[in-house]
């Protein structure tokens, strides 16, 4: 499970460098909601 979540990190931050400048905090909120909401359905029961 951890390296799903190392490859998902080194995704999104592969599309945040590649971005648009104007649209990087889009992008960045997105991965760090995205992030939080795969967190939590690993630890859910």
């Amino acid at each position: 499970m951890n390296s799903t979540i190392v490859n998902y990190a080194i995704y999104f931050r592969s599309c945040i460098l590649n971005a648009p400048t104007f649209d990087s905090l889009s992008i960045q909120t997105q991965t760090f909601t995205y992030t939080k909401v795969y967190e939590l359905r690993i630890h859910s029961p």
